[in-house]
């Protein structure tokens, strides 16, 4: 779901007696995350293949980042479906799955993160 490594890389820019990067980075991820999240539901519930597109570019963009292997790859599923202006069937069934892989992946990025940091 999450290559480890590359937290472990952002691991490495941990300075002692500064604030952790990886813990700062994580909530920007989760906050941009579900700002985008819910720009993509509008979208999809306004049938706006455009909007849904962009929101799926963007956090796809941001989950491979961090390494968050299966929701990147779910993104561009849909992204790849809305490229041309179409909106793919069972939308709001994929944007539940979006919504469920992210939320996974934050807990699965903080298991991790937490490991790190011991």
């Amino acid at each position: 779901m999450v290559d480890a490594a590359m937290l472990e890389m952002l691991a490495e820019l941990r300075i002692p007696g500064q604030p952790d990067p990886v813990t700062e980075i994580l909530a920007v991820f989760e906050a941009d995350g579900r700002r985008v999240l819910g720009m993509l539901r509008v979208a999809a519930q306004g049938q706006d293949a455009r909007g849904v597109h962009e929101a799926a570019h963007r956090m796809k963009g941001a989950s491979a980042n961090l390494g968050a292997i299966a929701l990147q790859q779910r993104l561009l599923v849909l992204e790849q479906a809305t490229r041309d202006g179409g909106l793919p069937d069972g939308l709001d069934d994929e944007v539940t799955e979006v919504a469920d892989l992210f939320s996974r992946t934050l807990v699965e990025l903080d298991r991790l993160a937490r490991a790190q940091s011991r």
